[in-house]
């Protein structure tokens, strides 16, 4: 046993005062006279010695009650490990200040009780200590150790964020900033546990004490909008766009009578009612009407209650007036290609014989198509390549008189299979690849009496697997009719037969033919985000092909701010730095022009109410030195640290027991009679 106090074990010399007053008091007896005292005698020898043993017993009860009365002032404990805490400290306090701690506690947020434990183990040591106070933000004004005072001035300023951390993030940032320290490394983790955050970590360092203080509410139920995105890739005007939306049921009840609406340009409208089952998510649809081009916003919201920062989900997006196609024709433009987009005033295509090619034209094009032509230049194949790189998409169809070296060329200039030789066999194509983006929508299901191209020449082609070409239409003897190959941020699509008639009846296969064109146009392979995460997509990329360079970018939210820009290609990179703080629509402009509105969300790291209790935290996280608070001991969360740094305290033992003795003192003077 050890006191926290021994200067107070001075203080046992008092007990000589009870030995005193026991030695030295006498008491005067009166004199009565009898005539007969031999029965007195015997009276009297067995009084005193009854007197004796009393005043003895009074005097051992008092001697103790001290005794145990100055041991309470000391401080008495028994380490509980071999070695308790000396010397100063290096503290980090970690208070978790995400949505999910507006839950409440009986009528209080989680939020205030976590500052006000946080305050107590700050109060916990001395003042030679030194403090970290981390919350979800990792703020670099953070990064550092700071008095007491200080610490609490911080802890102060710890508002309701939309940031959420997983514990092993929080964990070794506090350990990067200990890490150099020699004191004593001592870790706490304020904050409620979701499952959502809690992953698994192994911190194996016998240097590094940590402590996780749950502070908890009981499970709420909770509904949440995932995810809003578009069945196309491109929104397009004067067309009933389909919508989809998945929600998700967070809880371990079912969901009845949720009401789903949306709100486009400000103009709110119901799309359904949803009954979602427990643990299970749905996806609901909506068509939304586009009836002008330019930027239009969306907001999807659900009637649920609970838990509010994912009741709704903000989408943003341009629709063009147009876009443009470009075939590139080795003599007259196909028929069958200018057919397919006359009339339809959403696309625009432009023919361009081979003679002629405006490569500074490029990147205006949507879909650049190469109609037959006989060879390709090196510059030809320079300019495609980078076009497609950056984004474009090119559709390549051969002609019957190609040279197949330029061919190859351009064809591993994309790392895809190249030519082999032209073969003059019938085939007829057997597969279609209904996974793909281009085909995936066109049939409710493939028929026997579906017409399937057919071709009277085409050119074979290598089949090695490390190259990146995927089929989307199969001759019978498995050999590539249409593939397409993704590279950088386009695609290319390659024909191995000529379009012309005279090969090859692609043109005329309707079903097939224009759906591919119509959605070769609209392919991407990122398409535009029509969203972004608050905390997570910290970047965002926006078309450069107005940009001068001295040009500056601003976004405006509640407060303006100029976002850092790097340039590469056809795009700008604006890195955000974490100036947007709440979910809604970002103003972004260029030279104080505006170019299109950006939309936010919150994270829905923490949409999962479901805690994680003591067990399930010892499974999750290990650690050489880890200590979990159970209530009682968050309750009493100052007591609780010094038993844990010095070893069980047994000051409350020691008053105890002194109390117990005075009683018995109080009952022998009380009851005992001479």
């Amino acid at each position: 046993m050890q006191f926290l106090y021994p200067q107070f074990l001075w203080a046992l010399l008092a007990l000589a005062i009870p030995i005193i007053i026991h030695l030295f008091y006498f008491k005067r007896f009166k004199k009565v006279l009898f005539t007969n005292v031999r029965f007195l005698k015997e009276i009297k020898e067995e009084t005193s010695a009854r007197n004796k043993l009393k005043n003895l017993l009074v005097l051992l009860s008092r001697m103790l009650a001290l005794t145990f009365l100055v041991f309470a002032f000391a401080k008495p404990f028994i380490p509980l490990k071999n070695d308790a805490k000396q010397g100063k400290s290096a503290i980090s306090i970690f208070v978790d200040n995400s949505f999910s701690m507006s839950a409440t506690q009986g009528n209080t947020p989680l939020l205030p009780i976590a500052k006000n434990k946080a305050l107590e183990i700050i109060n916990s040591y001395s003042d030679d200590d030194r403090f970290q106070i981390l919350s979800n933000e990792f703020a670099g004004k953070q990064q550092r150790l700071l008095s007491k005072d200080d610490a609490i001035n911080m802890l102060d300023e710890i508002e309701l964020t939309p940031s959420a951390k997983t514990m092993s993030r929080i964990i070794n940032r506090q350990k990067q900033l200990l890490h150099n320290s020699n004191d004593n490394k001592i870790a706490y983790v304020l904050s409620d546990f979701q499952s959502s955050i809690v992953d698994d970590f192994d911190l194996q360092d016998s240097t590094f004490e940590l402590n996780l203080v749950p502070i908890q509410s009981v499970v709420e139920k909770n509904v949440s909008i995932d995810s809003v995105w578009f069945e196309s890739q491109i929104p397009m005007v004067d067309q009933n766009n389909t919508l989809l939306i998945r929600v998700s049921n967070l809880s371990l009840e079912d969901a009845n009578g949720m009401i789903l609406s949306y709100a486009k340009d400000g103009e709110e409208k119901p799309i359904s009612t949803l009954d979602i089952p427990a643990k299970t998510s749905v996806i609901d649809t909506v068509s939304i009407p586009l009836f002008k081009t330019g930027n239009h916003e969306v907001v999807v919201k659900i009637n649920d209650g609970a838990i509010s920062f994912d009741d709704s989900y903000n989408i943003s997006f341009d629709v063009a007036n147009q876009v443009k196609v470009l075939a590139i024709n080795q003599s007259v433009p196909n028929p069958y290609i200018t057919k397919s987009f006359e009339g339809i005033h959403f696309f625009e295509l432009e023919n361009m014989p081979a003679s002629q090619i405006n490569y500074q034209a490029f990147n205006t094009f949507n879909l650049i198509i190469l109609n037959e032509l006989d060879q390709l230049s090196s510059g030809l194949i320079a300019e495609l390549k980078k076009y497609v790189e950056t984004g474009g998409k090119l559709l390549v169809f051969p002609s019957d008189k190609a040279d197949i070296n330029s061919y190859n060329n351009l064809l591993n200039s994309f790392k895809s299979n190249t030519l082999i030789a032209k073969e003059g066999s019938e085939l007829e194509v057997s597969k279609i690849n209904t996974e793909e983006f281009i085909f995936n929508d066109v049939f409710d299901r493939i028929t026997n009496n579906l017409k399937l191209p057919k071709t009277s020449l085409h050119y074979a082609r290598t089949k090695f697997q490390n190259k990146l070409d995927e089929n989307l239409l199969t001759f019978r003897d498995n050999t590539s009719f249409l593939s397409k190959t993704t590279f950088g941020e386009g695609i290319l699509y390659f024909c191995s037969s000529p379009l012309s008639t005279k090969y090859n009846d692609l043109s005329q296969v309707g079903e097939i033919f224009i759906p591919m064109l119509y959605k070769m146009v609209l392919a991407k392979v990122k398409p535009e985000k029509l969203a972004y995460t608050i905390g997570q997509d910290n970047f965002l990329e926006v078309d450069a092909a107005n940009v001068k360079e001295n040009s500056l970018f601003k976004i405006k939210t509640d407060q303006e701010f100029i976002p850092g820009q790097t340039k590469f290609g056809k795009r700008v990179l604006l890195d955000l730095n974490n100036e947007v703080e709440n979910a809604g629509f970002a103003e972004l402009t260029l030279d104080n022009q505006t170019i299109k509105n950006i939309a936010f969300n919150y994270d829905r790291l923490e949409s999962d109410p479901t805690l994680i209790d003591i067990d399930g935290l010892k499974e999750k996280i290990k650690a050489t030195d880890l200590n979990i608070f159970d209530k009682s001991e968050t309750a009493n969360i100052k007591e609780s640290i010094h038993d844990k740094d010095k070893g069980m305290s047994l000051w409350i033992w020691c008053l105890i027991l002194a109390l117990l003795f005075l009683g018995i003192e109080s009952l022998l003077l009380r009851f005992w009679h001479s």
